[in-house]
């Protein structure tokens, strides 16, 4: 597997936020990428749409760069937040596809466990079938 360790750590965050109940479909700040960005800058789940680092309001950047084919865009604040998560902005765009293109949070996760697979370069089933289960307990 590619970058094990970062494959880990991604689904404990991931982990985390679905069992804390922070993950919103379709809020930039709180989808599957704003959780992961939150985690690795320290932000607490804010409000729909922002994040908070005390009590001061952070709003997410990385949004509209998601999709974009000219990543020479992306302004400073935007790439920071998500060089942040260790993903280049083409996986991350997968990662958020795969969880809001699926109905519900729980399956919209198991759509991204298979999109960290492809990422990662992850063959071994029994690690994928252990990386969902986490998220039944």
């Amino acid at each position: 597997m590619k970058n094990e360790e970062l494959y880990h750590k991604t689904i404990g965050i991931l982990v985390k936020a679905y069992q804390n109940d922070t993950l919103r479909k379709y809020d930039c700040a709180a989808c599957v990428v704003g959780n992961m960005i939150a985690a690795n800058e320290g932000y607490a789940i804010g409000e729909e749409g922002s994040w908070l680092k005390g009590r001061k309001v952070i709003l997410p950047a990385w949004w509209p760069q998601i999709g974009r084919v000219d990543t020479a865009n992306n302004n400073g604040e935007a790439k920071r937040q998500m060089d942040s998560t260790g993903y280049t902005l083409d996986e991350l765009s997968l990662i958020e596809t795969a969880f809001e293109g699926e109905g519900d949070n729980f399956n919209g996760l198991m759509a991204v466990v298979d999109a960290l697979d492809i990422i990662h370069e992850n063959t071994d089933k029994e690690v994928t079938k252990l990386s969902k289960n986490l998220f039944q307990i």
